[in-house]
């Protein structure tokens, strides 16, 4: 009895270290672009009753629909009980993804056992990438409560055995969550994916399947059919953007790049996160070959193993068949790889305790080095500080050409660069541009990219620099800019 007392004093232990440093992250660490928008649709939500972020000048403030609107909805509420605050909304991503990783722990200590659950809290709390992903303000972070119940519900719908009508009700409730996931945020797709991969695995249970997936699709269907009779094509053109972003037919500036672009991008600037790096190559590697051996009949894997590989499986799917590279979506990833390299450790601790004590020594270690590194180590806010230069500095008459998350944290009026022509800055009489450009994502070409806006218009502030974005502040010369376009 005491043993199991501390046992489970331990994981809460570990735990509350996770939580603590998140939260460390969350008040340090720098903004990034999804986070303004976020904030802005959350806000609205609370205040006037639907996501919208800043109006362009000339525009009217329209409902924003680039994401459901669950997030904003849910954000909004934990607005109304503690106020609004970016910070705030950090909180709430900490808790939430902190509340994901100890169900995935609890998952993994039920069904295969203590040190599996310790081993998975250990590698997904330590790693330097989720403990700042999960410190920022991403909708993902509430989305992976929903991703980690409905695996824990798939692997109770097989390994239930005996009553059908229990057997039904599992299959419809793991339908019901399959489907609410999709409809938090779209990415959640790779779910639908992991359970086609483990139907055609497992190659029995197919109407219970068909069930589940029957069921996915009816809530899909309904969420679908009660946004568009509501919002109409303000729901549907955005909803269909994003789609087309997500297969290439549309550009995502500084989300489409190359592995060879991605390469280099690691090797520059993130070979910090060398632990991340090699979770996610090792988790897929992992999660491949045992899929292939289950599919095969080589290997036999507990049903609460199976799920995670089939977790995995359609992440990868996923994340091998679409155009996005977005980074934050690592956090999704990372969860069944880290879990899946758990068990694998605890199998082996069983056999070789030390070697598997080395091992996670040394992982905790080099994270620990990491945090110290990208996150205690002070970077610049980009973001914010751009935001901040604006506010301050320019008059509230400015019209400044920017980007939308940098607008969200000014003011003035605004127009978007990346679809506004010269001539069309000339036509509204922008007076001001907020460069700003990533390791991915360069100047847009509307407004000639970085060079060629350089000469139509004159850096008025420093070149904010952070840990992978930089921007500047310009005063637009309208004479520059007439001559560049009537030369």
């Amino acid at each position: 009895m005491k043993s199991k007392r501390r046992r489970h004093w331990c994981m809460v232990l570990l735990i509350l270290i996770m939580y603590s440093f998140r939260m460390i992250s969350a008040s340090r660490v720098n903004l990034e672009v999804d986070e303004p928008i976020n904030y802005l649709t959350s806000i609205n939500t609370h205040l006037i009753g639907f996501p919208a972020v800043k109006e362009e000048l000339g525009q009217e403030l329209e409902p924003y629909f680039s994401h459901p609107p669950f997030g904003s909805m849910i954000t909004a509420q934990w607005f109304n009980l503690v106020g609004n605050d970016i910070l705030l909304a950090r909180i709430l991503s900490v808790f939430m993804s902190t509340l994901a990783l100890a169900m995935l722990a609890g998952f993994m200590r039920t069904t295969i056992g203590y040190y599996a659950g310790l081993f998975t809290l250990l590698l997904l709390g330590s790693d330097c990438w989720l403990i700042m992903t999960n410190s920022m303000f991403y909708l993902e972070n509430i989305q992976l409560v929903l991703l980690v119940a409905t695996a824990r519900v798939y692997w109770k719908t097989l390994s239930e055995v005996g009553e059908t009508q229990k057997k039904a009700y599992l299959c419809t409730l793991t339908g019901i969550l399959v489907g609410t996931v999709f409809i938090y945020k779209h990415i959640g797709v790779y779910l639908v994916l992991g359970v086609i991969t483990g139907w055609f695995a497992l190659r029995k249970n197919h109407q219970y399947h068909w069930v589940i997936l029957s069921v996915a699709l009816l809530v899909v269907t309904i969420y679908s059919q009660l946004m568009y009779q509501r919002w109409g094509n303000w729901w549907w053109d955005p909803t269909w953007h994003q789609i087309q972003r997500t297969f290439g037919q549309r550009e995502a500036r500084g989300l489409n790049y190359g592995i060879d672009t991605m390469i280099e991008v690691l090797i520059e600037r993130y070979w910090i996160f060398g632990v991340t790096i090699v979770g996610m190559s090792l988790g897929a590697l992992s999660t491949v070959i045992t899929y292939a051996g289950y599919v095969l009949g080589k290997v036999k894997l507990r049903y609460a193993t199976a799920v995670i590989v089939f977790w995995g499986m359609g992440a990868i799917i996923f994340g091998g068949g679409t155009a996005l590279r977005s980074p934050h979506y690592f956090m999704l990833w990372l969860l069944p790889f880290w879990t899946l390299i758990a068990i694998g450790l605890y199998q082996l601790y069983r056999k070789r305790p030390w070697v598997v004590i080395g091992i996670l020594v040394l992982l905790v270690s080099l994270n620990l080095l990491t945090f110290a590194n990208r996150i205690l180590t002070p970077h610049g806010d980009v973001i914010a500080d751009s935001a901040q230069y604006v506010t301050e500095e320019l008059p509230e008459t400015a019209i400044v050409a920017t980007e939308p998350y940098i607008a969200a944290l000014f003011d003035q009026k605004y127009v978007r660069y990346d679809q506004t022509s010269l001539l069309e800055l000339l036509d509204v009489g922008a007076t001001h541009l907020v460069l700003y450009w990533t390791t991915t994502a360069d100047i847009p070409e509307e407004v000639g990219g970085k060079g060629l806006a350089l000469s139509y218009c004159n850096p008025v502030s420093e070149e904010f620099s952070g840990f992978k974005d930089y921007a500047v502040v310009c005063e637009i010369n309208r004479e520059n800019l007439k001559n560049l376009i009537n030369p």
